[in-house]
């Protein structure tokens, strides 16, 4: 029984601080008292009924036949199967208890690994804390309570000491002590503010600053940019064989829209590919991103009936953290500084840099217009604009307060156009293989935009991964680095995937170029730290009077871009409002307004009486046919054994029924004291049968036979007077397999 508890006590603090841990992390909420109870429920019944006899083993096993039947049954339900849809909580917490019985399994069985799971939860705890993401305060108690079952053991373990040593037993004993130790830290509420650690804070920024100081002091151009040695925003566009991720603050995004799931922040674009890495030869100091955005204000104002489908202005401020880079940080379609251009800044070859790198400012403004580019309304917007005409540019231009800035001319634009068009289009040379393979993937397509869309999603079926390798010495050329990507390996980080999305844009004729930033999911958030762990690297594909449109090749990354037009809006609404299908107006309205007249009159779930009587008789049926099978197989068991074994089982059966009746023998009485004591209140047959067992005691009587007779006819009439007297206590000796030990 102790050895059972103590079980059950580590089973049950695993699993109660898993569940609160894990069910917000689920997206579930913080667990409930229902819920742990449920979680305590199924971890406790694989360790009781691998603890039980044969009876418990029957009892627990016909239960979970019956709930399992049970839930077969009620699942046809449609109420019942709607609220497992939608409390699939319940599973989870099903699964993270049997976990948790496994895991108690294994501390309880090997001291290294309580000592593990110590480290690992307390650390977590620790970890979680400082980085802001508050724990549940049950699973701070239950680790709590873990540490001090461990320390308790440990100090029993290694006391020296005399007389009761047993710590499996102890810890047993002084578990509700431990309980009434932790309730306060269950019960008293947490202070709203955590602790601010404000000294470390300040000695982590003093040294933190003393080594960004250092660092800029090392380099040749007073630069320091934490993400230079990883993929994404960095001066290389080389592709590695593995990448390593790092978690430095870069910068902050401030006020941004709650409406924004997520940016793209675009620093560096490249146009040339060697095969294993991307080059910039682009020149041109027009400024690019400006005329594209001026570009594309006027292409999709004009040709938009409703412009807010398709794009939307929004703006932030990005400031600098121990971070300095000589690129300056934008989404697509953007306009730098609180009122249009930055004077502070030079365009050259696609981007756009500080004037003056040693003197790099805290903080910028940015404005831009954000696409609607996921929504299949911007393909139709994409192929049905063309290059916008002298007099739409020129309103656009004067539209957002440009038109007193030189380089921003309608000539401009189209010499930046055809630039473009000669800078970014280099193709590479397709293999035969590889055309084959694009032949069936842009099968049923009509336009480049399609088939872009096309080669995005079958890129994000590849494969994932920081670890893919290095390139084979045969990739020296594009055309090999396609086909060993797309054709042999389909494994890569981001910038696999941007590079041949690149490339296989300009197979089809279309300008593209790599580009390297940061992808930072904000969730509706003002305010959002990025790392350097969120530098990334994408393509983007110029189309005409659109411009520059970014896509997401790369598997498990957001596009934070698609929102419903107003079209989309008004179909939803008039969906909801229009009633069940196939009814009438008015046969609708009807309907509603007896559901209306008529509240808190629905039945509810009609539950099928056989959904509770077959489960029921099968628990019990299943109870029965093992049972039946179990005192068949101790019966034969019992007949095979030697009949000295057998008489001895006897005779204890004898005892411990006259025991039940009520007789048991006091200490230090004889067999015949205790013989003659109760031979007034039980059987004749009592005297025979204690006689019998005293000659086996003592005397080691060989002539068993008769003796082996006796027993068993007198334990047949105890069992008689024994139904009569307590049917319970019958009904428990009966159904316990009679031991044949």
């Amino acid at each position: 029984m102790i050895s059972l508890l103590y079980e059950l006590i580590c089973i049950w603090v695993i699993c109660a601080g898993a569940v609160s841990a894990f069910m917000p992390l689920l997206g579930f909420g913080s667990a409930g008292i229902w819920h742990i109870l449920f979680g305590v429920l199924v971890s406790a019944t694989p360790a009781m009924l691998k603890k039980s006899g044969w009876m418990g083993k029957l009892v627990i096993s016909g239960i979970c036949v019956t709930l399992l039947l049970a839930g077969f049954f009620l699942s046809k339900v449609e109420a019942v199967h709607l609220f497992f849809m939608i409390h699939t909580e319940w599973i989870s917490i099903f699964i993270i208890s049997l976990i948790s019985f496994v895991i108690g399994e294994i501390v309880v069985h090997l001291s290294v690994a309580r000592f593990i799971l110590l480290a690992a939860s307390a650390g977590a705890v620790i970890i979680s804390s400082a980085y802001g993401f508050s724990p549940e305060k049950l699973t701070v108690t239950a680790v709590l309570t873990y540490v001090l079952m461990t320390c308790i053991e440990e100090i029993q373990k290694r006391w020296q000491k005399s007389g009761y040593t047993e710590g499996r037993k102890h810890l047993v004993y002084v578990m509700l002590f431990v309980l009434l130790t932790m309730m306060p830290v269950f019960l008293l509420p947490a202070p709203d503010e955590p602790y601010d650690w404000a000294l470390f804070k300040k000695i982590y920024r003093s040294v933190s600053e003393s080594l960004q100081h250092l660092g800029r002091r090392l380099s040749s151009d007073g630069v320091y940019d934490p993400t230079n040695s990883m993929i994404g925003f960095s001066g290389r566009g080389d592709i590695r064989g593995n990448i390593s991720h790092a978690d430095d603050e870069v910068m902050v995004l401030i006020d941004l829209s709650s409406a924004i799931p997520g940016v793209r922040l675009g620093g560096r674009s490249f146009d040339s590919f060697s095969g294993k890495e991307w080059s910039d030869t682009d020149t041109s100091e027009a400024y690019d991103e400006l005329l594209d955005t001026i570009a594309f204000y006027a292409a999709a104002s004009g040709s938009a009936e409703n412009p807010d489908d398709y794009y939307r202005r929004s703006s932030f401020k990005i400031s600098y953290t121990g971070f300095s880079s000589p690129y300056l940080f934008a989404p697509v379609k953007s306009i730098i500084g609180n009122n249009g251009y930055e004077s502070g800044t030079t365009y050259y070859g696609g981007d756009i840099r500080w004037n003056d790198p040693g003197k790099i400012p805290e903080s910028y403004w940015v404005s831009y217009y954000r696409m609607n580019s996921a929504n299949p309304a911007f393909g139709d917007l994409i192929e049905s604009t063309s290059v916008p005409g002298e007099q739409e540019y020129n309103a656009s231009l004067a539209e957002l307060s440009l038109d007193d800035t030189s380089g921003l001319s309608y000539s401009d634009y189209l010499a930046h156009r055809d630039r473009i068009y000669e800078v970014y289009t280099d193709a590479p040379v397709i293999s035969e293989e590889l055309a084959d393979y694009l032949e069936d993937l842009y099968e049923g397509t009509s336009s480049q935009h399609e088939r872009m869309d096309r080669l995005c999603k079958a890129l994000r079926k590849f494969v994932y991964t920081d670890s893919p390798g290095d390139l084979p010495e045969y990739v020296t050329d594009p055309g090999s680095m396609l086909d060993y990507f797309m054709l042999e390996s389909g494994r890569g980080f981001c910038t696999y995937f941007a590079t041949a999305f690149v490339l296989l844009a300009r197979a089809e004729g279309l300008p593209a170029r790599y580009v390297q930033g940061y992808l930072v999911e904000t969730t509706g958030q003002r305010n959002v730290t990025v790392y350097t762990y969120m530098a990334h690297a994408w393509p983007e594909v110029y189309y005409d009077g659109i411009g520059w449109v970014a896509y997401e090749p790369t598997p498990g990354m957001g596009s934070f871009s698609y929102w419903r037009t107003a079209e989309e809006n008004r179909e939803f609404a008039q969906g909801i409002s229009a009633g069940y299908p196939g009814m009438q107006e008015d046969e609708a309205e009807e309907a509603a307004g007896d559901m209306q007249d008529t509240p808190g009159e629905d039945p509810g779930p009609v539950i099928p009486v056989r959904a509770i009587v077959i489960p029921l008789f099968s628990g019990l049926c299943f109870i029965a046919v093992f049972f039946i099978i179990g005192n068949a197989i101790s019966e034969l068991s019992f007949r095979k054994k030697k009949i000295n074994e057998r008489y001895a089982i006897l005779c204890r059966q004898d005892m411990y029924l006259l025991k039940l009746l009520g007789f048991c023998a006091m200490q230090g009485e004889t067999l015949a004291e205790f013989s003659d004591r109760v031979s007034e209140d039980t059987p004749e047959e009592t005297a025979a049968f204690i006689e019998d067992m005293s000659d086996y005691l003592y005397a080691g009587n060989e002539e068993l036979a008769p003796s082996e007779k006796r027993a068993s006819e007198y334990r047949d009439i105890l069992l008689k007077r024994l139904r009569k007297e307590s049917f319970l206590k019958f009904l428990g000796f009966y159904l316990g397999l009679r031991k044949t030990k």
